[in-house]
C-alpha cells in the first residue's frame, strides 16, 4: 500500500506504468506502525494469463536520503563558507584545473570566476616561484601544505601570498584540492618596514657607538697633550725653544678640545631645534679672508697650495645673513678638504649667479665614490670607512654645515672623481645690506687703551676661571673686586654705585647671573654690565641683553677678546 499517495496520484502513476510499462519513482510512505519513510517504486506491466498485472518492487531509502540531504545541506555550507570568506579559495584538480573560486578570490586576481577557471594553476601562480614545487611535492606527500607563493593578477602585476593547499575526496572517491590564499602584500610593506627599522635601529647604535669612540678619542688626544706638555713644562733645566714648543702644543690641543667641544654643542642645538637665525650685515670679503689667513700655515705646512678667489667685492660683498653659520660652513668644508688632500691645491671662492651667493671649496684630494657622495653628510662617516680614524675631528662637521646651509635657504652640492679632488658648491639666496633699511644702535666708542686705575667686578664662582681673568687684568694694571653668587654682587653694587663695569657669570650658586642683572638695573642703570658664560644655546646672548646686560663673552675666556670687549665699554672720565 503507498499509503502517502492521494487518489488522483494513485490513478496518475497507474496510467503512467500502463502508458510506459514501466515506472521509476520516489515518494513517502507510512508504515503499518505510523512511521513515515522514504521509498523508491519500481513498478511495471505483467501479462499473466493474458491479463495485465501491475508489479512493483519496493525499497526503504530512507537512510540513503538522509544521506543525501545531509550532503546538500553540507554542500551549501561550503557554497555559503566559500561566498562569505575573507580568503579567496579556489577549488581545484590534481592537476591544476581550476573548478571554482569565490568572491574573494575573484576581487584578488581582478578576474570573474570564468576567467579564474579557465586560466587554471598554471597562468595564476608565478612558474618561477621557487617555492611552488617544494609547496606541491609536501602536500602530494601529506595531503596539506602551508607557505608562501606568488601569484599573478590579471594585469600581470605579481603579489606575495600564505597559502594552504589541502587534499580531500568526495562521497564518490574523486581527488580534489582546496586551495585557501591570502594576500600579504601588507604585511609584506610591514614586515619590510620592520626590518628597516630594525637596520635603522642598529645603525643607530652602531653610530652611537663610534660617536663615543671618535668623542673619546678627540677628548682624550688633546687632553693628552695639555696634560702631558704642562707636566713637561714643570721641568726647570727646559730651555726657551723647547717651552716655546711645548706651549704650542698645549695651546693647540687646546683648541682642538674647544673645536670638539663646539661641535658637539652645535649639532645637539640643531638636533633639539633650538637653533635660530640670527642675521647682520656681512662683508663676505672679509669672511673670505679671514678663512684663508687661517688655514694658510696649515696649507704650508701640509705643502699644499692655498689659493682664494674673490668675485664679488665692492658693496655687492656687504650681505645679509648669519655670519657664525657662514662662518661655520666655510670652516668645516675646508677642514675637511684639508684632511684629505695631500698634495697640490686647496681653492676658495666666491660668486653672485641668479640671485643666490655662491662659495666653493674646491680641493685635489683623493675624491668621492659616487655612492657615498651622500653618506659623507652622516655623522662619524667619511667617504671610506676604512679611514674614519686616521684623522683627526668630531665626523660631525660636514653634517653641521649641510643643516645650516639647510637654515640659510641654500642647498649644498658635490662633484668628485676618484684621484682627482672634489668640488663643495654651496647656493644661499642673495640678499644684499642696501636691500633693508639697517637699525643702527649707539654703541660707546671704543677706546684704544684701557684706563689706568679703572676698577672692575668680577662675579665668578669658579677659582679657575677667575685666576685667568685676574691674571690677564693684573697685567693690565686694572683693579678687581671678586663676587662669587648674585646675592653679593647686587650688594656690592649698591655700596659701590661708582663701579664701572661687571664682568657677570650668568651661571652661579644662589642667585645667578642674569637674576642679579634684572635686580642691578632696577636701581643702576649706568654701570657697563657684560655676561660671561659658558652656556652656548641659541639666543642666549639676546637673554642676556633683553635682562640688561651690555656686552657679552664666552668662556673660554680669550685674552685678546676679553680686552677689546673691555676697550669697548669702558670710560675716559
Amino acid at each position: 500500500q503507498i499509503d502517502n499517495l492521494t487518489p488522483e496520484e494513485v490513478e496518475k502513476k497507474i496510467q503512467e506504468v500502463k502508458k510506459f510499462k514501466n515506472i521509476h519513482f520516489e515518494c513517502k510512505h507510512r508504515k503499518a506502525d505510523g512511521e513515515i519513510v522514504d521509498i523508491e517504486n519500481f513498478t511495471s506491466v505483467m501479462d499473466i494469463g493474458g491479463k495485465d498485472y501491475l508489479h512493483s518492487i519496493i525499497h526503504d531509502i530512507t537512510e540513503k536520503k538522509e544521506a543525501e540531504n545531509a550532503l546538500l545541506e553540507s554542500e551549501e555550507q561550503n557554497r555559503l563558507l566559500m561566498a562569505n570568506s575573507m580568503d579567496s579559495i579556489l577549488l581545484t584538480k590534481p592537476d591544476g584545473t581550476v573548478l571554482a573560486a569565490n568572491d574573494a578570490a575573484c576581487k584578488m586576481f581582478g578576474m570573474t570566476e570564468e576567467e579564474i577557471c579557465s586560466a587554471g594553476r598554471s597562468r595564476l601562480v608565478d612558474q618561477e616561484d621557487p617555492n611552488l614545487n617544494r609547496l606541491l611535492e609536501i602536500r602530494n606527500k601529506y595531503g596539506y601544505a602551508k607557505g608562501e607563493l606568488t601569484y599573478i593578477r590579471k594585469d600581470g602585476t605579481k603579489f606575495p601570498t600564505e597559502v594552504t593547499s589541502s587534499i580531500f575526496k568526495n562521497n564518490k572517491g574523486e581527488v580534489f584540492t582546496s586551495m585557501i590564499i591570502r594576500d600579504i602584500t601588507d604585511r609584506r610593506k610591514w614586515e619590510t618596514k620592520l626590518i628597516n627599522a630594525k637596520e635603522k635601529a642598529e645603525e643607530s647604535d652602531r653610530l652611537k657607538s663610534a660617536f663615543l669612540a671618535n668623542i673619546s678619542h678627540e677628548i682624550r688626544t688633546p687632553m693628552n697633550g695639555i696634560l702631558g706638555f704642562l707636566e713637561l713644562l714643570k721641568e726647570s733645566e727646559l730651555n726657551d725653544y723647547q717651552k716655546n714648543v711645548y706651549l704650542d702644543i698645549v695651546n693647540k690641543s687646546g683648541q682642538r678640545l674647544l673645536d670638539t667641544i663646539n661641535d658637539i654643542i652645535d649639532i645637539s642645538k640643531i638636533d633639539v631645534g633650538v637653533e635660530t637665525l640670527r642675521l647682520e650685515v656681512v662683508n663676505i670679503v672679509d669672511v673670505l679672508d679671514y678663512h684663508y689667513n687661517l688655514f694658510k700655515p696649515q696649507s704650508d705646512e701640509k705643502g699644499l697650495k692655498l689659493i682664494l678667489d674673490q668675485k664679488v667685492n665692492g658693496s655687492f660683498a656687504k650681505v645679509i645673513t648669519d655670519k657664525y653659520k657662514l662662518d661655520s660652513i666655510l670652516s668645516n668644508l675646508i677642514k675637511n678638504a684639508m684632511k684629505f688632500t695631500d698634495e697640490g691645491y686647496i681653492k676658495i671662492g666666491n660668486y653672485i649667479e641668479n640671485d643666490f651667493l655662491k662659495f666653493y671649496v674646491k680641493d685635489t684630494g683623493r675624491g668621492i665614490p659616487a655612492d657615498r657622495i651622500d653618506a659623507i653628510f652622516d655623522r662619524f662617516t667619511h667617504a671610506d670607512l676604512s679611514i674614519s680614524r686616521s684623522h683627526e675631528g668630531s665626523g660631525l662637521g660636514l653634517s653641521i654645515a649641510k643643516a645650516y646651509i639647510k637654515m640659510l635657504g641654500g642647498k649644498i652640492e658635490v662633484r668628485s672623481e676618484i684621484g682627482k679632488g672634489s668640488l663643495f658648491l654651496i647656493s644661499i639666496p642673495y640678499r644684499s645690506s642696501e636691500s633693508i633699511t639697517q637699525k643702527v644702535t649707539d654703541v660707546p666708542s671704543p677706546c684704544k687703551k684701557l684706563p689706568e686705575g679703572l676698577t672692575i667686578l668680577v662675579a665668578e664662582d669658579d677659582n679657575i676661571s677667575f685666576k685667568l681673568i685676574e691674571i690677564i687684568l693684573n697685567n693690565e694694571g686694572i683693579n678687581m673686586i671678586r663676587t662669587v653668587n648674585g646675592d653679593d654682587t647686587v650688594r656690592i653694587i649698591r655700596e659701590n654705585p661708582d663701579i664701572p663695569i661687571v664682568l657677570m657669570d650668568m651661571k652661579m650658586p644662589g642667585m645667578n647671573g642674569m637674576d642679579a642683572t634684572r635686580i642691578i638695573r632696577e636701581f643702576n642703570k649706568d654701570i657697563i654690565i657684560i655676561a660671561q658664560t659658558a652656556f652656548a644655546l641659541s639666543g642666549d646672548k639676546e637673554k642676556f641683553m633683553e635682562v640688561g646686560c651690555n656686552g657679552y663673552i664666552s668662556k673660554p675666556v680669550k685674552k685678546d677678546e676679553l680686552l677689546r670687549v673691555l676697550e669697548t665699554y669702558c670710560s675716559k672720565e
